[in-house]
């Protein structure tokens, strides 16, 4: 029993379980929503964002919806690890805006991988006691080898394994 809870307390302290600390701060929402998307958690998603989310992706206007649909056309197709790298974020009380580097390094089910990048924005809002993306604005980099030269990027795991389903 006490090896279960040293291991436990270890896994806390090393950052690999989500602390409340680590949920309570307002790019939690951000690193929530991409754990929901590589765990194809639609609800989780739907829960990271409020009720009038949008999405400018790729010169396009997108809901939450139109969002899971999209992350519903790869489940079974494509495990996903995501990796953030925040430039700047600004807190105004209840509202938040971050600036961040967004890299997803892909793996597809018959085993081809690669890695994509995005330079995004976000406006997150404290909703509930618990901070919900609002806003959010996406850019591709051509190539994630691309990315700014140095950039310390961290992976975020979450609650949720990646996977491909069977």
């Amino acid at each position: 029993m006490k090896i279960l809870f040293k291991s436990f307390f270890l896994l806390v302290l090393f950052g690999v379980i989500p602390s409340a600390a680590q949920e309570n701060r307002p790019f939690h929402a951000v690193e929530k929503l991409f754990a929901a998307m590589s765990a194809y958690n639609y609800d989780a998603m739907h829960d990271a964002a409020t009720n009038d989310f949008q999405l400018l992706e790729d010169g396009e206007v997108w809901d939450m919806t139109r969002l899971v649909d999209a992350v519903r056309e790869a489940e079974g197709e494509i495990a996903r690890r995501n990796f953030f790298a925040i430039i700047k974020q600004v807190e105004k009380q209840d509202i938040v805006w971050i600036s961040y580097w967004n890299r997803a390094d892909l793996k597809a089910a018959d085993g081809e991988e690669g890695s994509v990048a995005w330079l995004e924005s976000v406006v997150v809002v404290r909703e509930g006691g618990q901070w919900k993306l609002q806003m959010m604005h996406s850019t591709g980099i051509k190539g994630a080898e691309n990315l700014p030269e140095g950039l310390e990027m961290q992976e975020y795991v979450g609650r949720n394994p990646f996977f491909i389903s069977d």
